[in-house]
C-alpha cells in the first residue's frame, strides 16, 4: 500500500512540475522531465510485473529518494529561471523557434563530412582490436569491447554519437545518403556491444527532433522507440551470437530469453536500488571518489599520472533481482540518485544533485536562447543520458564532458564562420 501511494505522488509531481517546466522554459526536453517520466513509467511496470516475472520488489524507500531528487532538480531549474534569469515575460527565444530553420543544409553537410572522417577511424579500431583480442573469433569477447572502447577509436565512437544524434535530428526524408551515413555511424557504435551508446544516439536524435519542432510527440511515437531501443538491444546480443554460436541465432527460445532478459535490464535500477536498500548495503564499488572519476582521470591525463580511477559499480558486489535463480549475476546499476545516495550520502547527493541541475538547466537555456544546433545537439545528448536515468549515473563517465566540448568548439567555429561572411562582401563570397 505505501508503494502505490508513494507512486501515486510521484505521478502528481511529475505532471505539475514537468508543466510549469513547459510553461518557463519552452520545451518538455527539460532535465526534469526526461528523468521523471522514464522513471515513472518504468517503475509502474516494475511494481505490476515484478512478482509473475520473480524479480524482487519495489521498496518505498527507492521511490522517496527519487521524489526528493526529483524536488531538487526541478528547484534548481525553477530557481535559475525565475530567480537569477527571471526568464518570465522576457521574450527570451524559445527552443525550437529559430533552430528548425538554422541554416541546416550547411549543418547537414559539416555533420555528414565529420562522420565520413571518423568512420574509418572506428573501422580501423575494429581491426585494431581484433588483432589485440587474438582474431576475427574474438570480435564478441570483452577483450575485444575493452580495447574498442579505448584509443584514439574510443573518443571517435563517442563523437559520432554525438554526429548522430545531430544527422537524425535535422534527417529530411528521401535523402539516401544521409540515412545510409547514420546506419553505418550506428553499426560501428553497436559493435562496442555497449547497449546504451545506440540507443543514446538514436534517443538524443528524437529529442533533437522533438524540441526543433521537426517531430510532435505522441504516444504511438513513444511506443515506436521503445521498441527501437528493443531492437537495439537485442542486436547487439546477435551480433555476437552469429559469429560465437549461430545456431542460436536460429532459436525461438532464444528470442524468449532476449525478452525476459530486455525486462531485466528495464528493471535493473530501481530493483537494485530497493535491494540495496532492504538489505542496508551501501558498499556497492569504490569510494565516494568513484562519483568523479571524469574529472579526476582528465586531471591524472593531463598530468601523465596513469592511476585512473574505473567508473562503475562492483559488478561482484551487485544485487540479485531475479528472486528465481539464487546464482543470477548481481545487478551493479542503482538508478542516478541511487547511485549518488549510495555512494554520497544524503548530504552529498543532495549538494550533487543541485549542482547537476544547474548545469543542466543552464545549458538549455544557453543552447536555447541563441538556437545553437551543436550546443542544441550536446544538451540532447545528456538529455539521453538524463532519460536513461532510471537505469543508472552516466555522469560519472568522460562521455558527456567530450561531447559537451565538442559542441562548444563547434558553437564557436559556426558563429566565427558566420560572422566572416556577414563581413565579407557578396563580390569576395561569389568568388
Amino acid at each position: 500500500m505505501l508503494v502505490g501511494l508513494l507512486l501515486v505522488t510521484l505521478a502528481f509531481e511529475t505532471w505539475f512540475f514537468s508543466r510549469l517546466d513547459r510553461k518557463l522554459f519552452g520545451t518538455w526536453i527539460t532535465p526534469f522531465t526526461v528523468l521523471a517520466y522514464p522513471y515513472l513509467a518504468v517503475v509502474c511496470l516494475a511494481y505490476l510485473l515484478a512478482g509473475p516475472l520473480d524479480f524482487v520488489s519495489l521498496y518505498p524507500q527507492s521511490l522517496a529518494i527519487w521524489a526528493l531528487g526529483l524536488c531538487l532538480i526541478w528547484a534548481t531549474g525553477a530557481f535559475l529561471g525565475w530567480g537569477l534569469l527571471d526568464l518570465r515575460g522576457s521574450g527570451w527565444s524559445q527552443p525550437g523557434n529559430g533552430l528548425a530553420s538554422h541554416n541546416t543544409p550547411a549543418v547537414q553537410k559539416l555533420a555528414s563530412r565529420l562522420a565520413w572522417i571518423t568512420l574509418p577511424l572506428m573501422a580501423y579500431g575494429v581491426v585494431n582490436s581484433v588483432w589485440a583480442a587474438g582474431g576475427w573469433s574474438q570480435i564478441a569477447t570483452p577483450d575485444f569491447k575493452a580495447a574498442y572502447s579505448s584509443g584514439i577509436h574510443g573518443h571517435a565512437m563517442v563523437f559520432s554519437c554525438f554526429l548522430t544524434i545531430v544527422l537524425i535530428g535535422v534527417y529530411k526524408r528521401r535523402d539516401g545518403f544521409q540515412l545510409l551515413t547514420i546506419v553505418l555511424l550506428l553499426f560501428f557504435i553497436a559493435l562496442s556491444q555497449v547497449k546504451k551508446n545506440p540507443v543514446l544516439a538514436v534517443l538524443g536524435g528524437a529529442l533533437f527532433r522533438l524540441m526543433t519542432g521537426r517531430m510532435q510527440f505522441s504516444l504511438k511515437k513513444a511506443a515506436a522507440l521503445v521498441a527501437i531501443t528493443y531492437v537495439i538491444f537485442n542486436v547487439i546480443y546477435l551480433l555476437g551470437m552469429v559469429i560465437l554460436s549461430p545456431e542460436n541465432a536460429l532459436d525461438g527460445a532464444t528470442y524468449a530469453f532476449l525478452a525476459t532478459h530486455y525486462l531485466h535490464y528495464l528493471f535493473a535500477g530501481p530493483l537494485a536500488l530497493s535491494e540495496s536498500l532492504r538489505l542496508g548495503a551501501k558498499d556497492v564499488g569504490g569510494d565516494w571518489s568513484t562519483i568523479f572519476a571524469p574529472f579526476i582521470n582528465l586531471f591524472h591525463a593531463l598530468a601523465r599520472n596513469h592511476n585512473l580511477i574505473a567508473s562503475g559499480s562492483a559488478t561482484e558486489k551487485g544485487m540479485t533481482i531475479d528472486a528465481s535463480s539464487a546464482a543470477a549475476v548481481g545487478t551493479n546499476v542503482y538508478t542516478v540518485f541511487g547511485t549518488l545516495y549510495l555512494y554520497l550520502g544524503t548530504t552529498g547527493a543532495a549538494i550533487y544533485t543541485m549542482v547537476a541541475g544547474f548545469f543542466t538547466y543552464g545549458l538549455l537555456v544557453a543552447a536555447s536562447r541563441r538556437n545553437q544546433v551543436w550546443l542544441t545537439a550536446a544538451y540532447c545528448l545528456i538529455a539521453a543520458q538524463l532519460t536513461l536515468g532510471f537505469f543508472d549515473l552516466y555522469f560519472w563517465h568522460l562521455d558527456f564532458l567530450e561531447v559537451l566540448t565538442a559542441g562548444i568548439v563547434l558553437t564557436l567555429a559556426d558563429r566565427h564562420w558566420s560572422s566572416a561572411l556577414r563581413l565579407c562582401p557578396k563580390s569576395a563570397t561569389l568568388g
